[in-house]
């Protein structure tokens, strides 16, 4: 009985050394991982504060060199483009150097806050450029309103050049050059009656644009009627004219199916309107940027 009793009090002993010698081992194991966690998490705090400090060094440095402009002169194939910043403006130079509209600040601000664009210096000649976008609302929508462009709500966007890259070649003619001819037409998403549906004039028109367009229907949540859908275009226009493209969108027509001849005459007056905008942008003032008759 002894014996029994002797064995059984080395079986519990070693229990409870295999049991310490464990929870010593997690403990190490756990303390190893905090202090990993610990280490980890001061280098992450540290290259956030050196990253933080870097990103203020080249802001200041960036704004230590601004000049602060409120408009900027652009040439866009060959098109002189006055664009004041508070239109919401951003542009992209044919080098990849993207400005957009900003508060001034810094040593350059000079007090002002109206939006600006930060420049290398004074232009004394324009920039050429590839890409210009106008924000609406504000004091570009009120000037575009002004100037009759429609639609309640839209976005402009300026491109050099004016390749159409949606509608395929094929489908391009000379004959009823400003017939839309639908190239693209699927479900917005599985089982859903909702639709987009591409669209491309043949041809040019007789003041020498060519549009490619794209609308998608929906039902606006506001709407009761079960019929009440309303149709979102998106009008990529080529003009042949001035060597540009267009991008424009607005959201305005409410019928069951699309109307292609609305969304071409639609497309045609957002075109015509947008050339004569660009037109009142040009800069009036010879010596804004160089000597020559602007």
């Amino acid at each position: 009985m002894q014996l029994s009793a002797s064995a059984g009090g080395l079986g519990g002993n070693f229990e409870m050394s295999a049991l310490k010698a464990f929870l010593q081992g997690a403990a190490t194991v756990a303390g190893t991982i905090l202090l990993i966690g610990l280490v980890l998490l001061t280098l992450f705090v540290w290259w956030l504060y050196w990253t933080s400090g870097q990103s203020r060094a080249a802001k200041e440095a960036r704004l230590a060199a601004c000049h602060f402009s409120e408009t900027a002169v652009l040439d866009i194939e060959g098109n002189l483009i006055e664009v004041p910043a508070r239109f919401s403006a951003r542009f992209r130079t044919v080098d990849g150097v993207r400005f957009r509209h900003e508060t001034p600040e810094g040593p350059n601000a000079n007090g002002s806050r109206r939006p600006s664009f930060c420049l290398d210096g004074p232009q004394s000649e324009p920039m050429a450029a590839a890409f210009l976008s106008l924000g609406f609302g504000g004091e570009f929508g009120a000037f575009a309103k002004a100037r009759g462009m429609p639609g309640e709500f839209f976005l402009l966007k300026v491109y050099a050049g004016t390749d159409l890259l949606a509608a395929p070649d094929e489908e391009r003619s000379a004959v009823n050059p400003a017939e839309p001819v639908i190239y693209r037409r699927r479900p917005v998403s599985k089982g859903s009656e909702a639709e987009t549906v591409g669209l491309a004039m043949r041809g040019r028109s007789r003041d020498g644009f060519r549009t490619d367009i794209s609308c998608t229907s929906s039902v606006p949540i506001w709407l009761e009627e079960p019929d009440g859908w309303r149709w979102a275009c998106d009008f990529l226009i080529a003009d042949f004219k001035t060597g540009l493209r267009y991008r424009y969108s607005f959201a305005v027509l409410e019928q069951r199916s699309l109307d292609t001849g609305w969304a071409v005459s639609m497309s045609l007056e957002a075109a015509r309107k947008t050339r004569q905008l660009i037109a009142d942008l040009r800069p009036l003032r010879s010596n804004t940027v160089t000597q020559q008759d602007l």
